[in-house]
């Protein structure tokens, strides 16, 4: 019975997970489509108009930044991360669950433990230092983008725990 209530209550925090950062990123597909048509208006006022943004070149990266990070966890969701297709396409499932759980266990967890903790400190000492921008013109505060690509990665690692359940699963009900 306690069994069977935990099983449910983390079947629930792992779909609330899914949730989240198959929310996310649809959300966050909409800034690819803003930065295009914000690169496109600044290759026009540049080349055009002759007057170039300021503020296009720091909005870009940090746009950037912010879409790539955000959309980790939506990636890992939709498990369209990289691989050797080559070589994975011509296992059989069961080998392919095998070779994702471990590889999460070795590999995935230490990273997004590792990045998620260096993306909070980085973030931490923007916010205490008032840190700026120094490689374009306008110099933004650097905290909202810091804070945005640690959310991201935040996102990545609470998801790679769902990815390693739902492996996990797989590969226990192939072997029966």
């Amino acid at each position: 019975m306690l069994m069977r209530v935990f099983m449910n209550a983390l079947r629930s925090l792992l779909n609330s997970i899914d949730w989240l950062n198959n929310w996310t990123g649809k959300i966050t597909s909409w800034l690819v489509l803003i930065l295009t048509l914000m690169m496109a208006s600044e290759v026009m006022m540049r080349y055009l108009f002759n007057a170039p943004t300021k503020w296009s070149y720091d909005v870009s990266w940090m746009m950037l930044a912010a879409f790539t990070a955000l959309g980790l966890g939506h990636v890992l969701l939709r498990d369209e991360n990289i691989r050797v297709d080559i070589i994975y396409s011509n296992l059989t499932p069961r080998t392919r669950f095998a070779i994702d759980t471990i590889l999460t266990l070795v590999l995935l967890f230490p990273v997004a433990i590792i990045l998620a903790w260096s993306s909070i400190d980085h973030t931490v000492y923007a916010w205490k230092v008032d840190e700026i921008g120094s490689r374009g013109y306008w110099m933004p505060p650097m905290f909202p983008v810091r804070l945005v690509v640690t959310i991201g990665i935040v996102l990545m690692a609470v998801q790679s725990i769902s990815y390693f359940h739902r492996n996990l699963l797989a590969l226990l009900k192939k072997g029966k």
